[in-house]
C-alpha cells in the first residue's frame, strides 16, 4: 500500500489517480476538483505540522498514524492562498509509554494488468488479411483497366512479402499465402512474435519489509523504523526501490515543559523506461501498432537468426539491408525496438530526502501555554538519461546523455501562544501563530551527444554540448494568524 493508496475513500471529493503506472511516481491528488486552469490543482500537504516538499513515495506508509483532509474555509484559515486547493495533513507515529512494542510486517505479493490487453490477430490470420487487402487492390486496379492483372490472387501472393508490402516472411515457403487465399501445404512457422509478452512483465514482484521499535516510560517515549521496497513495474526493466528510516522522540522536561524530536530519511531509486510520447515510445501503442510476423531479432532470408561475432541474436529495428530482399525494411515503426532500446538505454530517478523536526513547548500559566515548532528539509532529485549510440534515439547523434539535479532547501519555524479559559458554562479560546519559511529550489540541467561506443555515460565522454540551463528560486514567507474561540456550555459556538 502507498500513502496515495491509504488516501483513497477516506473522505467525500478526494480522487486519487496514478497516472503513469510507474512504481514510486507521485500520484495525482485533487480535492473537490480543480480550482484553477493554468495554476498547480495539487493540495498542500503537510507532515507533523510542516509543509512537505518532496515525493510521496519518501513515506513508509506504515510510519503514517492519521490523515486529515482540510477541504475548506478551514484549510485557507490556517495556510492562506497556499491551502486553496485544500491540506492534506500526515501525522506520524509516536511512542507509547510502557513495555517496549516490536512490530515487523513483511509482505511479498505480485501485480499484473487489470484489465487485459486485447486479443491481437495471429501470424496466419495477419497474412491472410493482407492477402486479401492486396487482392482488392488488384480488383481496383482492374476496375479502372479490365484486364491489367490476369489472376488477382497470384498478384495478391506474390505481393505479400515483397519490400514494398510486408517486406518479411515469417513462413518457409517463399509464396506462404496461395492464390485462394490459404496457406499452402509446407509452410511452417518459423517465429510468432507475441510484442505483449516481450515489453511487458506478466507478474511484478512487490517485496516490502517494515520494522518499528516504540516505548518509554512516564517522562519519555520513542518511535524508531526503519523499512525496505523493492516494487517491480508492468513494463520490462521498470522497478522501484526504497531506504526509509524514522526516528520520533517525546520527552517531558518539567511538569510544565515538553520537548520533542521528529526526524526521518529517505533514499530511493527508479528505473524509468518511456511511458509516453508517440507508437515508438510508448509501451502499450507500440504492443498494439506492431504486428506478430515482425520478429524481435534479425532473420536472414531463409528464416534463420543472425548472430552477431559473439554468437548473440542482433535486435532487429526493421532497417533496410541491402544484402536481403525480405525479413528487411520493415513498413511499418522503422527504425525502432521497443524491447531493445528499453534494456539497453537507462533512465534512471535518484531521490534523497532528509528531515529533522524539532518542538518545544509548556505551560506559562494554568490558561497560557505556548509551542515553538523549527524545521529543517532537504530533498534531492536526480534524473540520468541515456540513449544508446548503436539504435534507437540515440543513433543519429551518437548516443546521448541527459542530467537534472533538482537540489530544495528549505525550514520552518513557527511559534504559537493559546490561551484557554472557562468561566462557569462560558469557554473562550484565543490562539496567536506566527510563521516563517524560507524555500530554496536549485535546478540545473545539462545534455550532451557524440559519445564513442556503447557503455560510456559519462559528460566527459560525450563530444558535443546540446543544451545547458540553470537557475535558483529563493522564497521567504512570513504568516500571522489569529483565532478567537467561544462556546456556552459546549453547545453554542
Amino acid at each position: 500500500v502507498t500513502v496515495g493508496q491509504a488516501l483513497q475513500g477516506t473522505t467525500p471529493g478526494v480522487n486519487i489517480i496514478n497516472n503513469t503506472g510507474q512504481p514510486g511516481d507521485n500520484p495525482t491528488i485533487r480535492i473537490r476538483g480543480v480550482s484553477s486552469v493554468n495554476a498547480s490543482a495539487s493540495p498542500l500537504i503537510v507532515v507533523d505540522g510542516v509543509v512537505f516538499q518532496g515525493n510521496l513515495s519518501a513515506i513508509n506508509p506504515n510510519d503514517i498514524a492519521s490523515f486529515n483532509i482540510l477541504k475548506d474555509a478551514s484549510a485557507s484559515a490556517l495556510y492562506g492562498s497556499r491551502a486553496a486547493n485544500g491540506v492534506i495533513m500526515i501525522n506520524t507515529r509516536t511512542g507509547k509509554a510502557g513495555e517496549t512494542r516490536i512490530e515487523l510486517n513483511t509482505s511479498f505479493g505480485i501485480s499484473h494488468r487489470a484489465v487485459p490487453e486485447y486479443n491481437f490477430t495471429g501470424a496466419a490470420d495477419y497474412m491472410k488479411l493482407a492477402w486479401e487487402a492486396a487482392r482488392f487492390e488488384a480488383e481496383d486496379i482492374n476496375a479502372d483497366n479490365p484486364g491489367t492483372i490476369a489472376n488477382p490472387g497470384q498478384y495478391a501472393s506474390d505481393k505479400l512479402t515483397a519490400l514494398d508490402y510486408l517486406a518479411y516472411n515469417p513462413y518457409g515457403v517463399a509464396n506462404p499465402i496461395g492464390p485462394d487465399g490459404e496457406l499452402v501445404p509446407g509452410a511452417e512457422l518459423l517465429w510468432e512474435t507475441d510484442w505483449e509478452d516481450a515489453v511487458t512483465r506478466d507478474q511484478a514482484a512487490r517485496q516490502d519489509i517494515s520494522l518499528s521499535i516504540s516505548g518509554g516510560n512516564d517522562k519519555t517515549r520513542y518511535f524508531f523504523s526503519g523499512s525496505y521496497l523493492n516494487q517491480e513495474g508492468i513494463t520490462i526493466t521498470s522497478s522501484f526501490e526504497r531506504f526509509a528510516g524514522r526516528l520520533n522522540l517525546e520527552t517531558d522536561l518539567k511538569d510544565w515543559l515538553r520537548a520533542g524530536m521528529r526526524t526521518s530519511i529517505s533514499y530511493s531509486t527508479q528505473n524509468y523506461p518511456g511511458q509516453s510520447g508517440n507508437s515508438f515510445s510508448n509501451n502499450i501503442q507500440y504492443i498494439r501498432s506492431m504486428a506478430s510476423i515482425y520478429p524481435l531479432y534479425q532473420r536472414d532470408a531463409s528464416g534463420d537468426l543472425i548472430l552477431d561475432e559473439n554468437g548473440e541474436a542482433v535486435y532487429d529495428f526493421g532497417i533496410k539491408d541491402n544484402n536481403r530482399n525480405v525479413n528487411t525494411q520493415r513498413p511499418v515503426l522503422n527504425p525502432s525496438n521497443l524491447v531493445a532500446t528499453t534494456r539497453l538505454n537507462e533512465y534512471q530517478r535518484e531521490r534523497f530526502y532528509s528531515s529533522v523536526n524539532a518542538y518545544l513547548e509548556g505551560d506559562i500559566t494554568k490558561e497560557l501555554s505556548f509551542r515553538t515548532n523549527f524545521a529543517v528539509d532537504s530533498y534531492l532529485f536526480d534524473r540520468f538519461d541515456y540513449d544508446n549510440p548503436e539504435n534507437g534515439a540515440g543513433e543519429n547523434v551518437n548516443g546521448r546523455v541527459k542530467r537534472q539535479k533538482n537540489i530544495t532547501n528549505y525550514w520552518t519555524w513557527n511559534n504559537q501562544l493559546t490561551y484557554d479559559k472557562s468561566f462557569g458554562e462560558h469557554n473562550l479560546n484565543v490562539t496567536a501563530l506566527a510563521e516563517m519559511y524560507n524555500y530554496k529550489y536549485e535546478f540545473l540541467n545539462a545534455q550532451k551527444t557524440g559519445f564513442p561506443f556503447i557503455g560510456l555515460t559519462e559528460f566527459n565522454s560525450g563530444a558535443t554540448l546540446e543544451d545547458i540551463s540553470g537557475y535558483t528560486d529563493h522564497e521567504r514567507l512570513l504568516s500571522y494568524m489569529g483565532r478567537v474561540s467561544y462556546n456556552f456550555r459546549n453547545r453554542y459556538f
